[in-house]
């Protein structure tokens, strides 16, 4: 199964929660691809080491250019320093080449077997309400509010 997460410096800390829930939880076999938006290579390192041999394998893909050159095409501002946010439009042009890939929010704590999600492909989406946007500051992205 193939799972994609997008991240920053900001959200290394929740991407890395729900990457380790979703591996730990899991029954079968994952490729996590984390699409990064200016990672350094230390935090770079701290996601692959979530990588259980055998359970799971990540992939990250540096996608600040890519993100920065869409946003700005379409007049969209960075967020927090960053383009991340926008991995959700450009999905299927930062992973040409996967058919199917499910994209959780890095803010996701995963309690269960993610590969007994079926998705149904009939057009329908599942989503859920972003508290966290209708708030101006999380003490999570801004390390001047602890």
């Amino acid at each position: 199964m193939n799972i994609a997460f997008a991240t920053s410096e900001s959200y290394l800390k929740p991407t890395a929660v729900a990457i380790y829930s979703t591996i730990k939880n899991s029954n079968s076999f994952l490729r996590i691809y984390v699409l990064a938006d200016n990672l350094c290579n230390k935090s770079k390192s701290f996601l692959l080491g979530l990588s259980i041999k055998g359970k799971s394998e990540i992939v990250i893909i540096d996608s600040h250019e890519a993100l920065k050159t869409a946003a700005l095409n379409l007049n969209l501002t960075s967020l927090r320093g960053g383009y991340a946010t926008y991995t959700r439009m450009l999905l299927s042009d930062l992973l040409v080449d996967i058919d199917e890939v499910l994209l959780i929010d890095s803010d996701t704590l995963i309690l269960g077997d993610i590969s007994k999600f079926t998705p149904d492909y009939s057009g329908v989406f599942n989503a859920a309400r972003d508290f966290v946007i209708l708030h101006k500051h999380s003490a999570h992205e801004d390390p001047d509010l602890t």
